[in-house]
Parts: C-alpha cells; structure tokens; sequence
C-alpha cells in the first residue's frame, strides 16, 4: 500500500471512530416537580367560597426545582380571596410572567412562577374561588400552558356549584 493511500484509510478509521454514537457528555440533569389538583370540596353552594390546590413536589432533594405554569379557569368562577402559596421564592398572579401590566387580560388565568429549594419537598399554591351559576366546573391537565419543569396531574379534578336545597338554608334569627 502506498503512503497516500494509507493515509486515506487511517484518515477514514479516525473520522469514524469521531463520529460513532458513544456516550452523551453528561450535563446538568433537568428536575422536575410533580404536580397534584384538587378542589376543598366536591360540591358547594352557589356563592361560597371554595379553593383549587395546586401541591408540587421535589422529588429531587436536594436540588433546587423552578417550575412555572399557567391555568386557566373556568369562565363562571370569580376569585374572591385570590391565591396564596406556600412555595418560598413564588410568584401566583392575574399578568404573565414578565409583561408590563398595561395590556388587561381577562382574570380566569394565573400564572405562577415557582421554587422549590432544597428545603421544600412540598408546598401549595391555593387559588380560591366561587361561581354565581349553578354547574360542574372541571380544571384539567389541558387548561395548563406555559409549563416548565413540572409533571403535569394525570387527571380532572371538579367542583359542582348548585343553588342550596330550600331546607339546608339557616334562616337569620
């Protein structure tokens, strides 16, 4: 074999071996929290307040988790108390993340930017609310958007608001 040519196969093993599949460079591993829904109460009367609980969790400790979202909620509810949590470092509101609040927005979506340190395997964010029409409202995995770093809840969860029943009214004394 002449030098050229055994330069061009020793060229050709090498680009070979460069470009086979082996393994990945490892990187920092993206953590995720998990995601639970539940309404306080499976049925209430028409105007009560009842709440809509979001619970993350780490799964990860001790790394620290950043996850954001948004929900939209159902267009007869009405946010009385607004929304509260229990995440140190969160953020719950009515305006998308990082938008100036010039532009109004309808308030059936709350944004949430979150964190879950080391020291927080779990936390809450509580969106109250109370619908002046009678009917089953249901929050799903498909009314969150904007999702990062956050497993999503497998199912619905629902409330039903209805007008109460005639003889479970207290009449003022």
């Amino acid at each position: 074999m002449t030098r050229p040519r055994l330069l061009c196969s020793l060229f050709a093993a090498a680009l070979t071996v460069s470009l086979a599949p082996g393994a990945a460079q490892a990187g920092p591993a993206v953590t995720y929290a998990t995601m639970a829904h539940q309404y306080n109460a499976t049925a209430a009367a028409v105007n009560s307040t009842r709440a809509l609980v979001y619970t993350l969790y780490n799964n990860s400790t001790p790394t620290t988790i950043y996850p954001t979202f948004a929900v939209t909620m159902p267009l007869a509810f009405s946010f009385p108390n607004g929304a509260s949590t229990t995440c140190p470092g969160t953020s719950v509101t009515t305006s998308p993340l990082y938008r100036s609040g010039s532009t109004a927005l309808p308030y059936t979506t709350w944004y949430v930017d979150g964190q879950l340190t080391a020291a927080t395997p779990s936390c809450t964010i509580t969106i109250t609310v109370t619908s002046a029409t009678e009917g089953t409202f249901s929050t799903c995995p498909t009314d969150i958007s904007g999702y990062a770093r956050v497993i999503l809840p497998p199912g619905c969860t629902s409330i039903r608001f209805a007008v109460a029943h005639p003889a479970r009214v207290v009449s003022p004394s």
